[in-house]
């Protein structure tokens, strides 16, 4: 059970925005959690804006229901300690830009960046063939995700392009290495 409550401030002036946000929760099993958020939008002109957002998220895992994969293999599922919820950084800016050439033909550009800092992450540990580690982040993790994307509308057909990279990082012992996905094993 959490429950929570938010509180909202927008500003409106000009070409900018800026919303700046809290919620509070108060979680059965680990007491009071705080996330802070702000989200800037300047219109650097009428068909193009910068967006600039920073804030602070939680969530509790269900690790048994998110890496069920894991569970038909013979690996032993071991839990190293009580898992604490997640908590991480978020920053990001975007930047999109569209162009109208003719009366049907509209042009579109996007490119976002996103950088999460987690605080504290439930680290699935498949290192060992025989076993599955579930235990809270003694260590850093990161994640650096850039996504460009380019479309084209003519009339009502449309054609995307996209490209994203991520950089997924989580410390297991003293080194850093790109967090597994169930599909890896």
């Amino acid at each position: 059970m959490v429950p929570g409550a938010y509180f909202e401030y927008a500003y409106v002036v000009d070409k900018m925005s800026i919303v700046a946000g809290i919620r509070g929760d108060h979680h059965n099993q680990f007491g009071a959690f705080a996330s802070p958020r702000l989200h800037v939008k300047y219109n650097v002109t009428p068909r193009s804006a910068l967006r600039i957002s920073v804030g602070k998220g939680f969530r509790t895992t269900n690790v048994l229901i998110e890496n069920s994969s894991y569970l038909v293999s013979s690996r032993q599922v071991r839990f190293e300690e009580l898992l604490r919820p997640e908590q991480a950084w978020n920053y990001g800016v975007s930047y999109s830009h569209k162009w109208t050439l003719g009366k049907e033909l509209e042009l579109a550009a996007n490119a976002d960046y996103y950088y999460t800092d987690f605080e504290n992450q439930v680290v699935i540990d498949v290192e060992n063939k025989d076993v599955v580690s579930f235990y809270n982040l003694n260590g850093q993790s990161y994640s650096h995700a850039f996504q460009a994307e380019a479309a084209i509308e003519y009339k009502r057909a449309e054609v995307k392009l996209a490209y994203k990279f991520l950089d997924v990082q989580t410390q297991y012992g003293c080194l850093l290495y790109t967090s597994p996905s169930p599909r890896d094993s």
